[in-house]
């Protein structure tokens, strides 16, 4: 019995952490937030580009000092796009043709010199349930 309470416990909590960290509503920029790593990345559509912020864990303080961001929009193959950094955020181009053509996106970021995972994006870009 004590087994399955803690279990459940686990659960409860691991399932609030993922929550909390922004997934299921908007970055402070009205973006889609991530965590790959010790930082939070906010992903804002903009029509023809996209916007990458790079946030501390308290999803604040953007940055693009010792910072680099590099998107690929994946179906068959990867089609790597241009980011560059302005101001406190990068901006980033989207492929020629539609995003209806893609299934995801793969956002690799350096963020103060500190490396992250690949965030992956599903497409269409929308908020978790």
């Amino acid at each position: 019995m004590k087994i399955l309470l803690v279990t459940f416990l686990g659960t409860l909590f691991i399932t609030n952490s993922v929550f909390s960290m922004g997934g299921d509503k908007p970055g402070p920029h009205e973006g889609y937030i991530t965590m790959p790593g010790t930082y939070h990345v906010e992903l804002v559509d903009k029509g023809n580009l996209l916007l990458v912020y790079l946030l501390d864990i308290s999803m604040k303080n953007p940055t693009v000092a010792n910072s680099r961001v590099s998107l690929k929009f994946v179906n068959d193959k990867e089609v790597e796009v241009s980011c560059k950094a302005k101001n406190k955020y990068f901006v980033c181009n989207k492929p020629n043709i539609g995003l209806e053509k893609f299934k995801e996106i793969k956002l690799e970021s350096t963020r103060n010199k500190v490396k992250a995972e690949v965030a992956i994006y599903k497409l269409p870009l929308q908020f978790d349930k």
